[in-house]
């Protein structure tokens, strides 16, 4: 496997989150500074669309900025190191910070654990906090959500893809209720054999956000912008759980009736 210093391309990828291409286009600009895309292409064995999806994403991240034009060529520059350093440093003391909240090894009912988090990385690292809490706790985790399309979502294809496969392998049930939407109808499609992802679609349920509880925690977020909150609070976990449960009931009952 292909290697930058002492960690492959794929840790570097895990590491900020995108994909390994992406991952390999920024070494690059890190390595040779400011490039074209014609540039670029000369350093990285893959094709036009691969580099283009690749340099999208990173503008995405703000892992590289639109530079000057040259002669109609537009230049792209890389996020300083000293910067991504900080952004890195700040991503683990606010998952640091999450975890004091969430994860106490001693849990005081009268006390409320609550935290704010901004950006898709406080979305991402709150999606681990429900996760840990459902494996820790053994418990399912019950969603209100609107499917995005992985391709296009600010989350990354690559975090979503991962997180399903890590809550299969630890054989935690996600009971989802979604919009009829066509990302919402693949979604469904895609688990159909999946005995860990139950799905429930609603015609005329126009939701934005998403909800996921499990345990004692209640977790709600949007992505325009990417804000939302984490709480830990027993009653409210269990009235949450009760609407869901009202709700994929009800769902299910309609939907034998009417079949």
């Amino acid at each position: 496997m292909t290697k930058t210093a002492n960690m492959t391309i794929k840790e570097v990828a895990d590491l900020l989150h995108i994909g390994e291409t992406s991952a390999e286009l920024y070494i690059e600009f890190l390595t040779h500074g400011d490039l074209s895309r014609t540039e670029l292409m000369n350093f990285v064995k893959r094709d036009e669309t691969e580099v283009e999806m690749g340099i999208q994403e990173l503008l995405q991240r703000d892992l590289i900025l639109p530079g000057r034009v040259i002669a109609g060529t537009q230049i792209f520059q890389a996020m300083p190191i000293t910067d991504l350093e900080k952004r890195v440093k700040k991503s683990f003391e606010m998952l640091e910070n999450v975890r004091d909240i969430v994860v106490p090894k001693l849990y005081r009912p009268e006390k409320i654990g609550f935290v704010k988090y901004e950006g898709v990385e406080g979305i991402r690292n709150v999606y681990e906090e429900i996760l840990l809490e459902a494996i820790e706790e053994k418990q399912d985790i019950f969603a209100f959500e609107n499917i995005p399309d992985k391709n296009t979502s600010n989350i990354g294809k690559d975090f979503l893809e991962s997180y399903l496969k890590r809550r299969i392998e630890a054989k935690v049930l996600a009971r989802v209720i979604i919009p009829d939407t066509p990302a919402g109808r693949e979604y469904k499609k895609e688990n159909k054999d999946n005995p860990f992802t139950k799905v429930s679609i609603i015609k005329d349920f126009d939701i934005q956000g998403t909800i996921n509880i499990t345990g004692d925690l209640v977790m709600s977020y949007a992505l325009s912008p990417p804000q939302g909150i984490l709480r830990r609070n027993t009653i409210e976990a269990n009235d949450f759980k009760q609407i869901f449960s009202f709700c994929w009931n009800k769902i299910n009952r309609d939907q034998h009736s009417t079949s």
